[in-house]
């Protein structure tokens, strides 16, 4: 009996040499593959051995630390859906934080989207099996804890106003995610990105070093929508989507535009079950393949030389000026200036300036209600797709249904 033992003992020890042998190999051969983080457990008798493949650590999702490389102090990254980006960036701050003690601050746009932010931590602690999470606060902000200390702050930008005596001194990144709008029920906020820059100011304050680690980076994230948009026209952005990465150096390369999309991602998504019918929709293109789906190239067209500009109207700091082509019977849309227009609008009082007429709706006067009536008939054209948006807001106001 005792020779059994001793026997089985030996066997035992060389399997589990052996198990841990193939561990360590499958380990190295996932690292290499770019398959995953294997992670080992082994339960209070040493017995059992169970691996689990991390798949966020795949190479079919978002890199974040391509974007951090290059260096720039604010970063715009859009992508289709559910690419990682904000995982990406919960990682790379709960790393920083645990090796640097520099925290974060992740930031929504209403105090709304900040409801489920008791769960932020849920899909990334598993990762960081040594440490303890917790979300202190609601939807009016609050902090992130790590290990009973503030890793970070979440804020809404809505009411960043209150936030402007607070110290944010051990802040050095900023994550503001879903930062573009879908049509619907939200809209951008009355002077957003002022806004935007009012709290980026409250955290920065007067820092200045040739240290980049120490000063704030701002990581702007969203889903590809539109590039039009408040932030790309406050910037001036010219934005080539068939670019990784649009670098701009009358900013000395401290903006970036990053355009996100994974070929082996977009065939994986795609070869789903769900995907498989999505694809088979106008919304596969956005969600799967990252198409922007509310830039449509519809009615896009430059006005034609010789025609001239008869009216413009200035809104929210721009002017379109309405070039008619009385030989086709349409009307163009642009910001080619023409100084000697007849007729000039503005709709709202804060646009409002000298020779300019304040007008309310289209019925005020028989120049607005043209252009209404041609735009309902079909017959309306837009340089670009910036002109077109502000060309649509500007029928809105003037009594135009729409989204």
């Amino acid at each position: 009996m005792h020779y059994c033992r001793a026997g089985h003992t030996r066997i035992d020890f060389r399997l589990r040499v052996w198990m841990l042998w193939w561990a360590c190999t499958f380990s190295v051969l996932c690292t290499l593959l770019h398959l995953g983080t294997v992670r080992l457990l082994t339960t209070n008798l040493g017995l059992s051995l169970t691996y689990k493949v991390i798949c966020m650590n795949d190479s079919i999702y978002y890199d974040f630390e391509t974007l951090l490389t290059k260096n720039a102090l604010i970063n715009f990254t859009l992508s289709n859906r559910g690419a990682g980006k904000t995982f990406g960036f919960k990682k790379y701050a709960i790393r920083d934080f645990l090796k640097t003690g520099w925290q974060f601050v992740y930031m929504r746009r209403y105090q709304t989207e900040l409801n489920t932010i008791s769960s932020f931590f849920d899909d990334i602690q598993e990762f960081f099996p040594d440490h303890e999470f917790a979300v202190k606060g609601g939807k009016k902000g609050g902090k992130f804890l790590i290990d009973d200390k503030i890793a970070g702050f979440f804020v809404p930008l809505s009411s960043t106003l209150a936030f402007k005596s607070t110290p944010f001194s051990h802040v050095n990144k900023i994550c503001y995610d879903e930062f573009l709008i879908p049509k619907g029920s939200l809209r951008y906020l009355t002077d957003e990105v002022h806004n935007f820059f009012d709290f980026i100011e409250t955290v920065n304050r007067y820092r200045d070093t040739d240290k980049l680690h120490d000063l704030v980076r701002i990581f702007c994230f969203a889903n590809t929508i539109s590039i039009i948009n408040p932030y790309f026209r406050e910037f001036n952005l010219a934005v080539d989507t068939g670019k990784r990465f649009n670098i701009y150096k009358e900013y000395d390369n401290d903006v970036i535009v990053e355009i996100f999309k994974n070929d082996e991602f977009v065939k994986r998504k795609s070869e789903t079950r769900i995907g498989k019918i999505m694809n088979k929709t106008p919304y596969g293109s956005y969600a799967i393949e990252g198409e922007f789906y509310q830039d449509s190239e519809t009615f896009i067209e430059k006005h034609p030389k010789g025609t001239k500009a008869i009216v413009c109207i200035r809104y929210a700091e721009k002017i379109v000026y309405f070039y008619f082509d009385m030989k086709n019977g349409k009307i163009y849309a642009s910001y080619d200036e023409q100084i000697d227009v007849p007729w000039k609008f503005t709709l709202t009082s804060d646009d409002h300036t000298p020779n300019y007429y304040l007008v309310k709706s289209a019925n005020a006067c028989g120049q607005t209600r043209v252009l209404t009536q041609v735009f309902a008939n079909g017959c309306m054209r837009f340089d670009d797709l910036d002109v077109k948006e502000t060309t649509y807001r500007i029928l809105q106001c003037l009594g135009v249904k729409g989204r």
